[in-house]
């Protein structure tokens, strides 16, 4: 995955998906409330163009905070027939629908409607080119004991089940011990991301418990349509990422997603993605809670994070072919990020910290700070001191601007924009300060997108009244006037969005 997101930013360099459906799904995992199981699931359509329902305008009231900010217009209706059928697309991804666009917000069209097929969606992997998209669903919006893995393809807009992932549970209501077989393989399928798709497009790996009492690494390939096994290890494993190359997979094991004080980690594995022996990539502390790809540097070095308890969290890097490894820091640090060429920044309590792929460390001691993110328009990390502002600071360590800001920016692809949201205020600017609020009301899950043709970007986010009548708005340059997407609301928890190429 890219580097760690600001709070507002999703995982969507490779896509990502949005805190907020990953949080949701990994309490579902652990609550696993008792739900009436149905005998047959509903059937899937083959091909599925069913569009959401206009919604008409919402009421205004600037000074109530309850209701979205005035000046919020509404899109013209669009036809499903004026998809573009050659891309690129938005998927805007909620747990009770699933739909394609064109880059500007226009001609919403259903690849999935809960209303019509009664799938709940949990999470959603995005192809990096060639029209696929990937999703979890189930039949019961609680309950995870039946969990099936989907391919969808534009334009052709097809949606096929690829494979059911869980058998049915020994206890599907979650009761008894707590790190029951049948409950952590399930739970393996809601930490962090279950699905990568290849770098070219063709093929996807995911998380499944199909084949027995344990979570497995799992291929499938779009041109065969046939499913491999990847892994058989004891434990469960969790997080799988490709390597930049698409040669191997790095996953990781654990024995029991606990509640609490995290996992109890088991290893951290390196497989050939044409299958074959997954060789210990790296032996874990016994006191680590959890392991995440951070980053890449080139093709065959994978940057990984370890969450302990004592002493910390460990950066490393480490080769796959030499199995070269080199902790990067193991002093307690808040957040990370990797920048493309593999340089890293880390922020502590000793300031802020570069590790270059060669060279000797870059410390900034004048720049403690909490977070860090990377800005791949501008090529460059931001940090956020302890005086609540964003230094912006260059790959080779030079402080460059300073913005009046008082959390990290998301910033747009091109990297002259930014947006932030401070409480139920959402700020656009080209300005390295706050200016007028474009919008009022709840927010949620940003993300931009930039027109390959036009250059054109636009803003893309989760807003509404209430958590009831949560809508998908858009604002696009220059002047970011907010609109409703047309005839889209949200009923439920937000599972991601971002944009598909063909």
């Amino acid at each position: 995955m890219a580097s760690p997101a600001s709070p507002h930013q999703p995982h969507f360099i490779r896509l990502l998906f949005p805190i907020f459906g990953l949080l949701f799904l990994i309490t579902l995992a652990c609550n696993f409330p008792s739900l009436a199981v149905q005998e047959t699931p509903p059937a899937v359509e083959e091909v599925s163009t069913t569009s959401a329902e206009p919604l008409p305008e919402p009421s205004v009231t600037p000074t109530d905070l309850s209701t979205p900010t005035a000046g919020v217009t509404p899109e013209a209706q669009h036809s499903q027939d004026n998809l573009s059928m050659t891309g690129p697309w938005v998927i805007l991804a909620a747990q009770d629908r699933l739909w394609a666009a064109n880059l500007d917000g226009s001609a919403p069209s259903g690849l999935v409607n809960q209303a019509s097929t009664a799938w709940y969606i949990h999470q959603v992997a995005l192809a990096p080119k060639g029209g696929f998209l990937s999703f979890t669903a189930s039949w019961e919006a609680n309950n995870l004991s039946h969990l099936s893995l989907f391919v969808a393809k534009l334009p052709e807009m097809t949606t096929k089940m690829v494979a059911e992932l869980t058998v049915e549970s020994t206890d599907p209501a979650g009761g008894g011990e707590m790190c029951q077989p049948s409950l952590e393989t399930t739970r393996a399928m809601a930490v962090g991301s279950a699905m990568a798709w290849s770098p070219d497009g063709r093929s996807l790996v995911f998380i499944g418990g199909q084949d027995g009492e344990s979570a497995d690494v799992y291929g499938y390939s779009v041109d065969t349509e046939q499913i491999t096994r990847l892994s058989s290890e004891p434990a469960h494993a969790f997080n799988p990422s490709w390597s930049p190359d698409g040669r191997d997979i790095v996953f990781f094991t654990a024995t029991c997603f606990g509640t609490g004080a995290g996992f109890e980690m088991d290893g951290a594995w390196v497989v050939p993605a044409s299958g074959g022996q997954a060789p210990t990539l790296y032996s874990l502390l016994p006191d680590s809670i959890n392991e995440t790809v951070v980053g890449w540097s080139g093709t065959r070095e994978v940057i990984t994070r370890t969450s302990s308890s004592n002493p910390g969290s460990v950066l490393r890097r480490v080769n796959l072919d030499s199995g070269q490894e080199n902790v990067l820091s193991d002093e307690p640090f808040y957040d990370a990020a990797i920048a493309p060429d593999g340089t890293a920044a880390l922020v502590a309590d000793g300031g802020t910290l570069l590790f270059p792929p060669a060279g000797d460390v870059i410390r900034i001691v004048s720049l403690p700070a909490t977070q860090v993110t990377y800005s791949p328009g501008r090529n460059s990390f931001f940090v956020m001191d302890m005086n609540i502002q964003s230094q912006e600071v260059s790959l080779t360590g030079e402080l460059l601007q300073l913005m009046t800001l008082l959390e990290l920016p998301l910033f747009s692809p091109g990297g002259q924009w930014w947006a932030s949201v401070l409480g139920s205020d959402l700020y656009i600017s080209q300005a390295m300060w706050y200016e007028e609020s474009s919008y009022t009301g709840l927010i949620e899950n940003l993300f931009w997108v930039q027109d390959p043709v036009t250059g054109v970007e636009t803003l893309f986010f989760r807003g509404g009244s209430s958590t009831e009548a949560m809508r998908f708005y858009k604002a696009s340059e220059p002047d970011f006037t907010v609109q409703q997407v047309s005839g889209i609301t949200v009923m439920g928890g937000i599972t991601g969005g971002g944009v598909l190429y063909p």
